[in-house]
């Protein structure tokens, strides 16, 4: 009864995670600033200024005009990319874990 319950609630979290589409905001908690991924690229928000995207390819534009960039900068903003998507990965392995847990936990008391 205990695994199949915390199968039940790893698994409709998983799906409400899946349900994001991928995309996610990361906030500093003042509504300030953020960083969204979204549609293949990176979003870059701060409050009174105008949006940055980065792509994968390490394009950048700025309030929908694409900036020119030299060779060693496009390849700084690929790894920013990657390194977005790492943080990503990581809250979602972070939520997994703890719905992990706490479907042990349910189970726990269940029992």
């Amino acid at each position: 009864m205990k695994s199949v319950s915390t199968f039940l609630f790893a698994a409709a979290f998983t799906a409400l995670l899946a349900g994001c589409g991928g995309g996610i905001e990361i906030d500093d908690g003042s509504g300030m600033q953020s960083i969204r991924i979204h549609n293949g690229s990176v979003a870059l928000h701060k409050s009174g200024a105008a949006e940055a995207d980065i792509t994968v390819a390490g394009d950048l534009s700025i309030d929908g005009k694409p900036i020119d960039v030299t060779p060693s900068q496009r390849d700084l903003l690929k790894q920013y990319y990657v390194q977005v998507l790492l943080v990503r990965e990581a809250r979602f392995a972070t939520a997994n874990a703890g719905a992990a847990m706490a479907g042990h936990a349910i189970g726990s008391v269940a029992s």
